[in-house]
């Protein structure tokens, strides 16, 4: 199973590095299909019917080929990953919860915006910031940082306040236990 260890703290920069990959690769194969569908500029009386194919960028400009040929298989080999994260997003869901059985399954759709505002948090200005973690706005501030750092590797620490076991940072060990 392909992404297994994306939980509840790295899903928002999951996301958003699926999204920057696919930007960038979208932003190398763009002038290209614009060059395909235009044809080459020709510079003697700047008229644009001169086709310029697969084969005339192979034969010309192999390294340029080869730029596109990456490019676009990333795209869209990442693009469909981008895709899937963000459904699974909507359905307030992470990689290894989609695995589990729907009907034993503790964890409860509580509507787009909610699932959206959980993982990315609350201020919608650093939705797309790696910068910025949303970690104040998933209502964790039970754990100190020591404590949030031994759930990270798996270590379950008992909250204060409510007694129950902190599983919602454990990552790649069992899924992610969200408050219900």
């Amino acid at each position: 199973m392909g992404n297994a260890c994306i939980g509840l703290l790295n899903h928002k920069f999951f996301i958003l590095y699926l999204f920057y990959v696919v930007n960038f690769c979208s932003q190398v194969t763009g002038p290209f299909l614009m060059l395909f569908c235009y044809g080459e500029r020709d510079s003697d009386d700047g008229s644009d019917n001169e086709s310029f194919g697969m084969f005339t960028l192979l034969v010309f400009y192999p390294n340029e080929f080869i730029s596109l040929a990456l490019a676009t298989a990333l795209m869209l080999g990442i693009g469909f990953m981008l895709v899937y994260q963000i459904v699974i997003l909507l359905m307030n869901k992470t990689t290894m919860e989609v695995s589990l059985d729907p009907k034993s399954s503790p964890f409860r759709h509580k509507g787009i915006v909610h699932n959206i505002r959980m993982i990315f948090g609350d201020r919608v200005c650093y939705w797309f910031s790696p910068f910025h973690d949303p970690f104040p706005d998933m209502k964790l501030v039970a754990f100190t940082p020591s404590e949030r750092q031994l759930m990270q590797f798996g270590v379950p620490v008992k909250d204060r306040n409510s007694g129950r076991h902190g599983l919602d940072y454990i990552q790649c060990i069992i899924p992610t236990v969200r408050s219900v």
